[in-house]
């Protein structure tokens, strides 16, 4: 009986011995490696879709943000507080009531007996009697007054919007003087003596209107005689 357990015990161990040398031998780092030259592929690629398969099932399954209303994301707009029209500036006025005489010719020139010759004449000259009252022609403020050989005395006035105008043939006394804020209609000045140069047109005015330093016919502005 000895005899036979012994026997048997010697056949366990070798089998046991050569199970685990099989175990061994198909558990290899060459064996491994064979199984991946033959299979690694298909098994990565399979690795791969499974791990695309769950982040498309992850995007399915995760809940949609909340989008606010439209009406709650746009902002209040305030209305924009009303402003005061500005009014419209009042009509310019003529400074003296009278034919004219001369016209505005700037390029074409006009014949001048005193001087025998042809001359530019860049406003316009009114008729009047000596010791007429001259008004300003607009509001605006008096910016020099002096003695021109060619048109007397003269007294300049500026207006808003680069608005000059000139009145020549003025009295030596002016009632105003260059600063002074006047009114459209005030009496500026009043026509003087003739021009020795200027005598055969009589007493008048020379009126002279410039918007930005140009000459303008003062007849293209809509002037108005006084009311």
């Amino acid at each position: 009986m000895a005899m036979d357990w012994l026997q048997h015990r010697a056949r366990a161990a070798r089998l046991l011995r050569k199970g685990w040398q099989k175990f061994a031998r198909a558990f290899s780092l060459q064996a491994l490696r064979r199984a991946w030259d033959r299979w690694g592929f298909y098994a990565s690629l399979a690795l791969v879709l499974a791990l695309i398969g769950g982040g498309a099932a992850a995007i399915r399954n995760r809940p949609a943000p909340e989008i606010a209303p439209v009406a709650a994301m746009q902002p209040v707009l305030e209305s924009p507080a009303p402003t005061a029209s500005a009014a419209p500036a009042p009509p310019m006025q003529w400074p003296l009531e009278g034919e004219i005489l001369v016209g505005h010719s700037p390029e074409s020139a006009v014949y001048q007996p005193a001087l025998g010759a042809f001359t530019a004449h860049v406003g316009i000259d009114i008729a009047g009697q000596a010791g007429d009252a001259v008004r300003a022609a607009a509001d605006g403020t008096a910016a020099a007054f002096y003695a021109s050989p060619s048109y007397g005395y003269v007294l300049e006035i500026e207006h808003p919007g680069g608005l000059v105008t000139r009145y020549g043939g003025l009295a030596a006394a002016c009632p105003v003087q260059p600063g002074d804020r006047v009114s459209a209609g005030q009496t500026v000045g009043a026509l003087g003596s003739v021009l020795c140069g200027e005598s055969y047109l009589g007493p008048h005015l020379h009126f002279e209107t410039l918007e930005d330093g140009l000459s303008v016919n003062p007849e293209t502005l809509g002037l108005q005689n006084e009311a």
